[in-house]
């Protein structure tokens, strides 16, 4: 589920894998402690009118389950899997042909890893667990406190053994703080107050016997605010950081404002160092004359490549050029063919012309002829024909 929510660090996903398993552990480790501690009596019914011996006694067999069974149970199940996982180790090694046991790395390989997000989440749980067994019914059980010691210096130690002994070496990794588990421990801190100011006022017999409910239920409101106060008195007294951490890093602070910001003493004069000031100065001269060299080397190339952008630019418009004129005298002896051919066709449409006009007028003429010689040959048959007159005989 955790997986599917798609959380954007790990620290987000964390706190929400450490919610759902603080809310699976807390109903699966104390729901049957709640009911033999409030519900049984007025269900079956226990022994004597309480059931507080009932509780007492399974709280007892959990701690002892923890102390023996946990702790054992801690170091020799990863004990039995690393030599059965160096004997298959080894078993392959002979078959290679070599007659030597595993090198300390080949035996480091064997070992198991330790997982940096559930290792440490597996650990803080069954703190958390245990000190809900303490808190919650320590009022039934006044033993659990000394148990829950003796099971703690155990498991310290195992833990020790089976991280230098068992596991590779873990990955550090930094954390701001110890995430939701502080949240845990103050969620069960508070209901313990609770359970227990109920165990004392209306569950175990011949503490507040002779008082009336009511009066019972007022003790059970004080108690309850009496408590929670002194929690938070305590709270505000004990730091959440110890005095020497907060030493230690007031003194890391001064060391980076003196080594690396080069701030002055309190009761020094900053002036007063001409050493100091004369280095200064002289460094500060050297990085403006690199940074003088590094601006007038920028310039040069950028003037080379402006020069060659612009010699560029010249031949292309030289070409340019070039090309235009040679447009141009194309486009003039294009003209100069076009008149030609032009003139040429005037000339030869006048001659066709005046062909048509003389071909025109020739026979025209020639009709003219034809009727002139017509008539005048008219005029002499007349003649010959015509008989001779009076005066002519005579």
């Amino acid at each position: 589920m955790t997986n599917l929510e798609n959380h954007r660090t790990d620290i987000h996903y964390q706190d929400s894998l450490i919610t759902k398993l603080f809310l699976f552990q807390f109903v699966n480790s104390y729901s049957s402690f709640f009911y033999i501690a409030f519900i049984q009596n007025q269900v079956d019914g226990c022994d004597g009118g309480s059931c507080m011996r009932t509780l007492a006694k399974n709280l007892g067999i959990i701690f002892l389950v923890q102390l023996v069974v946990g702790n054992v149970q801690d170091i020799v199940v990863p004990y039995v899997r690393v030599k059965k996982r160096l004997r298959d180790e080894l078993d392959d090694i002979r078959n290679t042909g070599k007659t030597k046991g595993a090198s300390p790395v080949e035996y480091e390989y064997t070992l198991d890893t330790y997982d940096n997000i559930m290792g440490p989440i597996n650990d803080y749980i069954s703190v958390a667990i245990q000190f809900g067994y303490l808190s919650l019914f320590v009022a039934a059980f006044p033993l659990a406190p000394l148990m829950a010691l003796a099971n703690n210096y155990v498991s310290i130690h195992a833990d020790v053994y089976r991280l230098l002994n068992m596991m590779r070496r873990p990955v550090p990794l930094p954390s701001s703080d110890i995430g939701n588990w502080q949240e845990v421990m103050t969620i069960l801190a508070i209901i313990a107050v609770v359970t227990n100011s109920a165990l004392l006022c209306f569950i175990m017999e011949n503490v507040f016997d002779s008082y009336s409910w009511r009066t019972r239920l007022w003790i059970f409101v004080a108690m309850q605010y009496v408590i929670f106060s002194s929690m938070y008195v305590v709270q505000l007294a004990v730091p959440d950081v110890p005095s020497d951490v907060n030493l230690q890093h007031e003194r890391a602070k001064l060391l980076a404002a003196k080594i690396v910001d080069r701030v002055a003493d309190e009761d020094e004069d900053p002036g007063v160092d001409e050493v100091a000031l004369e280095s200064f100065k002289l460094t500060v001269h050297a990085q403006d004359t690199k940074l003088a060299t590094i601006e007038k080397n920028v310039i040069d190339r950028m003037l080379s490549e402006a020069e060659r952008v612009g010699h560029g630019l010249e031949a292309g418009i030289a070409a340019t050029e070039a090309a235009t004129d040679k447009i141009a005298h194309g486009l003039g002896g294009g003209l100069t063919l076009a008149r030609q051919a032009s003139q040429r066709g005037e000339g030869s449409g006048a001659r066709k012309n005046k062909r048509k006009s003389n071909a025109k007028v020739q026979p025209a003429q020639e009709m003219e002829v034809t009727s002139v010689k017509q008539s005048v040959d008219s005029s002499k048959g007349e003649a010959e024909i015509q008989p001779p007159s009076s005066d002519d005989n005579v």
